[in-house]
Formats: C-alpha cells, sequence, structure tokens
C-alpha cells in the first residue's frame, strides 16, 4: 500500500482548511495537518517532516511569499503550492521566482479545484521523489565506479587467475548497464587509439546518433575543427597518467550542430594490461549561456560603474571591499591595492564612521532587505555629503551572497536646498513684510494653490484652500465678475491680467488687492496660470488721502488766484495813481522852477525834507553872488550872506 504523502495546509480561512482536508483526505492519498498563520505552521515544520506544503498568499503576520522564503531559507526544497484568490501577474512571478513549485488560484467548483490541487501536489512530490531518487542513482553510480576502482589493484594482481571469468566480470559490469545508459550524463569507453569502444544512450543521444553507428568511430570527429588540437593532447594527457582529467570543448553533434562539453576523463588499465579512456561528458550549453549572461551582466556592470560619477563598492560577508569604481577610489584618495580584499577600518578610515557603515552592511547580509541613508563625511577633499544605499546580492539558494553600495555625492544639492530654505525664508519674510502671496492654477482642473502670505490676507486657516468659484467668491461682489472675465481670457488666449479690486477677507474685512497674472502657454495651450495677490489697502488709503489733499490744495489755489487777481487790479489802481502823482510833482517841480525865491520844505523836526537844487541855483545866480542865510519863520522864508 502506497504511503500517505503528508501535506502542510496554511490558510487564515478555517473553513477553507477544513474543506480542503476533507477533500484531500477523502482520497486515502493525503494526511493534511492545517495551520492558520504561516507562523503557526513554522513550528509544525521544526518538529515535524512534510511532503509537501499549500500555503495561501495574504495572510496576517507573514504574507504566502514570505512564507515561501522562510522553507526555502530553513527547510530545503519541500514542494510548495501557492493557492490563493489573489491572481495578479507580479504575484505569480514574484511566487515562481522565490521557488514555489506550482500556483494555482482560488475559484470555481469545488470538486474540480481540489482535483486540480490533489494532482499539483502529487506531481510536485513526484518530481521532487523523481530528482531524489536520481541524485541517488548517480551517488551509486559514482560509488559503484569508485569500487571498481579501489579494486583495481587487487583485479590486477589477480589477472593471471581471472582471466578466464573475463566474462563474468564483464556480465557483472553488465548489471549496472541500466543506471550507466540512462543516466544524465553520458559514458564513453575509447580505445587507446580514441576510437569509441562503448558509449551509454545519452552519449549517443547528446552526439545524435545511434549508439550502434558510433562503435569503432573516432571520438575526434565529433569535436569541433578549432578544438582538435586540445582534444589531442587532453587525450594523450589522460592516456598516459593515472589522475583523472577534464577540459571544455565543443562537440559537434549529426547535422552540424555545436554545443560546449565538459569532458571528465579517466585512464583505465584492463587485466590484459590494455589501456582504455572512460570519459563522462555532458552538454553545459546552460551553464555556458549562464556565465556568458553573468559575464555580459558583470561587463555590463562594470562598464556602468567605471564611467559612473557616483561611488560604487561590493563588500562580502567579512565587509571586505571587493570592488571599487574609480570615483570611488579618487574620493577615498587610495589605491585598488589599498582598499581591495580589505574593511574600512583596515584600509585606515576613522574607527566611528567605520564602526557605522560595517553595521549596516551587516544588516543588510542579515535581514536581505535594502537600506538607505544619508551622511557626512569628511573625505580627503573636503567635507561632502553622501546619499548612500546599500542592495543585497543573492546566491541561486537565495542567500545573500553579496552587498552593492552606491554613495551619491549630494553636497551641492544639499547647499541648493539650504539656499532655497533661506530664499523661501527671505520670500516669505518679504511677502509677510509687503503682504504679497502667490498662487497657481491648473487649466485642466482649475484646481488653486496659495503660497502662505495668500492664506493670510484671505484669513482662513492654512491648507483650507477653496475651489476657483469659492476664491472668487471674497471679492466684492461688484468686482467678482471682472475677475472672472479676466481668468477665462486669460485660460483661452494666453494673456495676462493686472488689476485692482476690492475684497473682504474671511472675518469680514473690507481691503483693497491688486491681482496680477501670468499664464504658463505649452505648444498654443495654456496649461497652467500663475500670479501674485498683495494687499494694496494702505497704498489705497494713502492715495485717497493725497487725493483728498489734493482737491483741498487745489481749493486753496483756487482762492490764491482770486485774491491774486483782486490784487492784481489793486496794483493797477495804485500804479495809475503813482502814474497820477508823479504827473502832480513834475508839475509841482515846474511850477518850483520857475519861482523866484528858493524853495525849502522843513520838517517839524528842523531837517531839510525836500529842496530842488537847481532853483536854488538860478535863484543865485540871479542875485548875482548875493548870499542869505535860511530861517524858520512864520510861513516864509528868508535869506542873508553866508
Amino acid at each position: 500500500m502506497t504511503t500517505a504523502i503528508r501535506v502542510l495546509y496554511v490558510d487564515d480561512e478555517s473553513d477553507l482548511l477544513d474543506i480542503g482536508k476533507l477533500f484531500l483526505e477523502e482520497s486515502g492519498n493525503f494526511t493534511v495537518t492545517t495551520a492558520l498563520s504561516a507562523t503557526n505552521a513554522i513550528p509544525l515544520l521544526e518538529q515535524e517532516k512534510f511532503d509537501a506544503i499549500i500555503s495561501d498568499y495574504q495572510m496576517p503576520g507573514m504574507d504566502g511569499i514570505q512564507f515561501l522564503v522562510e522553507v526555502r531559507t530553513r527547510f530545503g526544497q519541500v514542494p510548495f503550492i501557492l493557492f490563493t484568490g489573489r491572481g495578479r501577474e507580479e504575484v505569480v512571478i514574484q511566487a515562481i521566482n522565490s521557488g514555489a513549485d506550482f500556483y494555482l488560484q482560488k475559484g470555481g467548483e469545488p470538486g474540480a479545484q481540489f482535483a486540480e490541487l490533489s494532482h499539483k501536489i502529487k506531481k510536485a512530490v513526484e518530481n521532487l521523489r523523481a530528482e531524489e531518487a536520481e541524485r541517488a542513482s548517480r551517488d551509486r553510480l559514482i560509488r559503484s565506479e569508485a569500487n571498481l576502482m579501489i579494486h583495481k589493484t587487487e583485479l590486477e594482481a589477480q589477472a593471471a587467475e581471472l582471466k578466464e571469468a573475463k566474462l563474468a566480470v564483464e556480465e557483472s559490469r553488465d548489471k549496472f548497464l541500466d543506471l550507466y545508459d540512462f543516466a544524465p550524463l553520458g559514458y564513453l569507453t575509447l580505445s587507446d587509439k580514441a576510437r569509441i569502444t562503448d558509449v551509454n544512450l545519452t552519449g549517443a543521444k547528446l552526439l545524435g546518433i545511434e549508439r550502434s553507428r558510433l562503435l569503432k568511430a573516432p571520438f575526434s570527429k565529433f569535436v569541433a575543427e578549432n578544438d582538435a588540437d586540445p582534444w589531442h593532447w587532453y587525450f594523450l594527457n589522460v592516456l598516459n597518467q593515472e589522475e583523472k582529467r577534464s577540459c571544455t570543448l565543443m562537440l559537434t553533434r549529426r547535422g552540424g550542430s555545436a554545443f560546449p562539453a565538459r569532458l571528465e576523463g579517466i585512464r583505465i588499465t584492463g587485466s590484459d594490461g590494455t589501456n582504455t579512456v572512460r570519459i563522462a561528458f555532458t552538454d553545459i550549453s546552460d551553464i555556458r549561456n549562464a556565465e556568458e549572461t553573468l559575464r555580459d551582466s558583470e561587463e555590463k556592470f562594470r562598464s556602468l560603474a567605471e564611467s559612473s560619477p557616483d561611488y560604487i563598492m561590493r563588500y562580502d560577508r567579512q565587509c571586505r571591499h571587493t570592488y571599487m569604481n574609480p570615483a570611488a577610489l579618487r574620493v577615498s584618495g587610495l589605491t585598488e591595492p589599498q582598499i581591495i580584499g580589505k574593511t574600512h577600518r583596515e584600509a585606515g578610515f576613522d574607527e566611528v564612521q567605520s564602526r557605522f557603515w560595517e553595521e549596516k552592511i551587516t544588516n543588510v547580509f542579515e535581514k536581505g532587505k535594502p537600506f538607505q541613508t544619508q551622511f557626512t563625511w569628511d573625505s580627503p577633499g573636503g567635507r561632502v555629503v553622501l546619499d548612500w544605499m546599500l542592495t543585497p546580492e543573492f546566491s541561486d539558494d537565495g542567500t545573500v551572497r553579496s552587498v552593492l553600495g552606491v554613495s551619491r555625492d549630494i553636497t551641492r544639492l544639499k547647499n541648493a536646498e539650504e539656499a532655497m530654505r533661506q530664499n523661501e525664508a527671505l520670500l516669505k519674510r518679504t511677502g509677510e513684510i509687503a503682504r504679497v502671496g502667490g498662487w497657481e492654477m491648473d487649466a485642466e482642473t482649475l484646481a488653486v494653490i496659495w503660497t502662505e502670505e495668500t492664506y493670510h490676507i484671505h484669513e482662513v486657516p492654512l491648507g483650507q484652500i477653496p475651489p476657483l468659484e469659492g476664491a472668487i467668491h471674497f471679492f466684492h461682489p461688484s468686482d467678482q465678475a471682472k475677475l472672472s472675465e479676466a481668468i477665462t481670457h486669460a485660460l483661452t488666449t494666453g494673456e495676462g491680467y493686472d488689476m485692482e479690486l476690492r475684497f473682504i477677507t474671511a472675518t469680514g474685512k473690507h481691503l483693497w488687492t491688486r491681482t496680477v497674472c501670468q499664464p504658463k502657454v505649452v505648444d498654443g495651450k495654456t496649461i497652467r496660470l500663475y500670479g501674485t495677490f498683495q494687499d494694496i489697502t494702505d497704498r489705497k488709503q494713502a492715495e485717497e488721502e493725497l487725493l483728498k489733499k489734493n482737491e483741498e490744495l487745489h481749493a486753496s489755489y483756487e482762492e490764491i488766484a482770486a485774491t491774486q487777481e483782486e490784487l492784481r487790479a489793486n496794483l493797477d489802481a495804485l500804479t495809475r495813481q503813482e502814474q497820477e502823482l508823479e504827473e502832480s510833482k513834475q508839475e509841482l517841480a515846474d511850477i518850483i522852477e520857475f519861482l523866484p525865491d528858493a524853495t525849502f520844505v522843513i520838517d517839524r523836526e528842523q531837517k531839510l525834507k525836500s529842496a530842488v537844487a537847481i532853483a536854488r541855483e538860478r535863484l543865485a545866480a540871479r542875485v548875482a553872488g548875493k548870499a542869505g542865510t535860511v530861517k524858520k519863520g512864520n510861513g516864509r522864508l528868508t535869506g542873508k550872506d553866508d
């Protein structure tokens, strides 16, 4: 009776566990142990041996992929089937890449679904058992050949006695024919002339010719022309030495197709002293392709790394540098001999900094997860700020084989960010002082963004931006239509605007504002509006006050002009009077001039106030040299000699 397959079924849905257990055990081919989570399943795996594991994908604590990775890491190649309701392609790809044997999506008729699940379990277990049997067969074959080699000396010592038993020995060898013929490797026996005397079925299949037609054929016939000399020297080395020898050659099949092959050969000396060469060979195209892919990948990596301005390093499990690109060597001030194969401390880096770096590298090896941070480093060229990314590099068995480190110098970026912060602070302070805010609007969605000062002017909490229609409602009702038309015009034509509008804040304050818009146009289409928003209430009040003063000044000017006109009229009158007075004075002067006596005017202080000198001279000429003394009298002037 076939032993039942032991299955561990993990799912966070207890009803589904019960149904699955019932369906699977009904056939008698399975015994099912259930667990409600991956966390609960791991202790069961530690205690018991299971032939297969069925697991849901989405479970609390540890999902199906994480559980799969844990199983592969700790419990080897136990057949693992992901049985889940999640059908996304990326989940399937992740499951297969993580080592899942099969992926089966929940849903549909339960009987058919669990029949398919039963089939998948059997197939996965059969595949594993077949692989184990194949490995065991190969091990037995290797042990058998080893035993033959061990007995070689004994057989040679008894050669004379066992000549007659040659057929028995050959019969004994035939016991291994089944294993020999169906082994995964091709086996050849060559004479000392390098002709094929025996070949297994696998070898004949690799060479593409029936086994019977291969016998007595020279093996060199199947060696590529370019490898003829290497094959010749390899065969001679194997034939003339007792040690096992190996080489890689290009072999050709019937039809001319070539494939790379790995050959392992050893000389066998028969009981009659005849030397033969036994060769095991296999097609290593997959290995060669993988190696070429790896080389290509490594070359691409090196090509990119060598020319990259970033600092690229690779570390082994002891935190030793296995690679550093030229940029990293330059910034470290070291050469390859000074750093490759050494830890940071061994290369002379700062103790504290080295401890930090090596701790993070070790964590990536242990956890298998990337790590990123930023730090300041005093490099030989000065202080720099680095963005450091550590990425695990995995082997085929899922373990971390190395850690790749990439550092980028972000000193300029950090300086620029600091300058930007200072500029933003200055802009914010300037906006607060000048009461100027900024805004922008997406032409497609009409979504609006404000700067902090714009919030302050509106007197609304930061982050509480109304839609465009709500933002327009902050303006005075009489100005809303004007602003809406200007925005529409800017969106349709790409022309900006500059307007002064009345405004009402969220708390009811009445302000005057200036709003300026500058559209961004790409390929003739307006995609965004940028603008400023300024509280100009103080300026408007100052303008109104200035206008009022101007009006008062104008009124004063009008009043002064009227007064000036009146003064001009009075001046004209005075001018006429002055002219008349001058005419009177002239007449008086004429009268005085022709008076017979000298005439004087003396004020009450006995001072000479006015006189006509020429009248005196003429009077003096008339009196013919007589002189007179002037005295004050009763209204008359008299004269006598001086």
